[in-house]
Order: structure tokens, then sequence, then C-alpha cells
């Protein structure tokens, strides 16, 4: 399904093969913290890439176009869009966070078509689950995710270590999750 990318630098993307891989670990660094994003590879294929590496890929710029979402994650017909948000503006960022995913599916379409003009790898009519994980900086940890669905987007809750400014989540129980609440 997504053998068109062998032919395009890996380094914008990663490819987990479900035959020869079991786990990955992602990171995510931005600028008020990072996170490691574990992902235990089930039976099917996962392709997982930053958007704004692709964008210094085609143009040399991360910044180049609109804005978009933080991860992309596409497993077999499965796409994740997730965009990651301090928490302390939660209340401020959602509906410029919609639209960062918004944008992210309107450059996945071109990815996708860039990669493979004929079949979209399989993926022409997308419908991403979309979603934004909060990360707020604490002293004690909080656990559970505590989802909530809004206009098509599910929310997500996580904390991490305030003096390490570091947080390591499940990313297949975040996609799972997702997935239970939409669509």
């Amino acid at each position: 399904m997504f053998e068109n990318f062998n032919k395009y630098n890996g380094d914008w993307y990663s490819f987990l093969d479900a035959d020869y891989c079991d786990r990955k670990t992602f990171k995510v660094v931005e600028q008020k913290y990072s996170l490691n994003l574990n992902l235990n590879i089930r039976d099917e294929d996962v392709l997982y890439f930053r958007l704004e590496e692709f964008k210094e890929f085609l143009s040399g710029s991360k910044t180049c176009g609109p804005k978009d979402c933080d991860l992309t994650i596409l497993e077999g017909k499965d796409i994740y869009q997730i965009e990651i948000k301090d928490r302390s503006d939660c209340s401020k960022v959602v509906e410029g966070a919609k639209k960062q995913l918004e944008s992210g599916d309107d450059l996945l379409r071109f990815i996708l078509w860039f990669v493979d003009p004929e079949k979209m790898c399989g993926l022409k009519n997308i419908k991403s689950k979309h979603a934004i994980l909060f990360v707020r900086q604490r002293d004690t940890l909080e656990r559970g995710y505590n989802p909530k669905e809004e206009n098509g987007c599910v929310k997500l809750y996580r904390t991490i270590d305030k003096q390490q400014k570091m947080g390591t989540f499940n990313l297949r129980k975040i996609m799972e999750t997702i997935k239970g609440i939409q669509y």
C-alpha cells in the first residue's frame, strides 16, 4: 500500500513494516516540551510523518504554506491527524487547531497524489480522524486520557513532568481512543 513512498528520501517519513517491526518510538520536540510516543505495530504497515518535514523536503522550509498538524499516521486505511497543544491556553486554541488539522488533510491529499498519482496509495477518499492532544506541565502526573469529542475532533488531555519538560505516551492507546470515539 505504501511502497510508492520508497521512491523518495525517507528523511521526512518513517515506514514501519508489520512483518519486521513490532515497536517504534517517535520523538516530537517542540519549544516548550518534548514527547516520546511509543507505538506497538499490529498487523498492518504504518507510515508516520510530520508534515513540516515534508514541506522542508519539498521546498527547503518547514514554515512555508499554511500551518499544519503535528503528526500524521497512516495505518492500513486509517488516517490519524494529531495536533499537539499546550494545555495552558486550551480554550483559545481549539478553532486554530481544527484549521491546522484541516490543512493537514489538504497537504496529505497532495502528498498521496505526489507519491502515487494514479491510486493515491489506495486512500483517494480520505477521511482522517482528527485529535488535539493537550499537554500540561505539572509537578505530579495525572493518569487517564479523559477524551472529549467536539465537532468532529477528539480532544485528549495528558500531563508531563514539569521539571523534565518531557513525557512518554502510548501512541497506540491514543489512536484507539480516537478511533473509538470518532467515526
